[in-house]
């Protein structure tokens, strides 16, 4: 992917944001917009969102906060708003676009043989379970939390 690009699509995404703010239009329009856009930048380069994450993982400052609303189990579990830091929010768009070609190559593709593998699944799993195994702890903890 070029620079030029790169450059056009955060000139681009820019005007938008500026016209919602200068309108008072919602946020959720340039939620949508970076979400669309963080997708489609991961899909066609892929390593460059990666390092991106990487670069901004040390930077556990920077949050986004995703309101729960009035949903109880939101307040309950996240106290109001989900924060996660800029840098797992970039290895998300990462890991989804990773994923999104995996499926369509998977598809173009037309291999009986060749399958798609999730590196790490059984540890991943395993740490699920042992998660599911401390609800049944002596100390009672508060399941909602555990499974969050």
């Amino acid at each position: 992917m070029k620079l030029s690009a790169i450059t056009w699509s955060i000139f681009i995404v820019l005007v938008v944001s500026i016209f919602f703010v200068t309108t008072s239009m919602s946020v959720y329009p340039i939620t949508v917009l970076i979400i669309i856009i963080g997708i489609l930048l991961s899909y066609r380069a892929p390593y460059l969102v990666f390092y991106a994450g990487i670069a901004f993982t040390p930077f556990l400052g920077l949050m986004v906060s995703l309101g729960t609303g009035n949903l109880r189990i939101g307040r309950a579990a996240f106290g109001g708003s989900i924060d996660v830091s800029i840098g797992e929010v970039i290895c998300i768009f990462a890991l989804f676009g990773w994923g999104l070609r995996v499926l369509f190559l998977w598809l173009k593709c037309h291999d009986s043989i060749w399958k798609p593998q999730l590196p790490l699944v059984f540890p991943a799993l395993s740490l699920f379970f042992a998660h599911i195994l401390s609800l049944f702890s002596s100390f009672n903890p508060n399941p909602l939390l555990v499974l969050k």
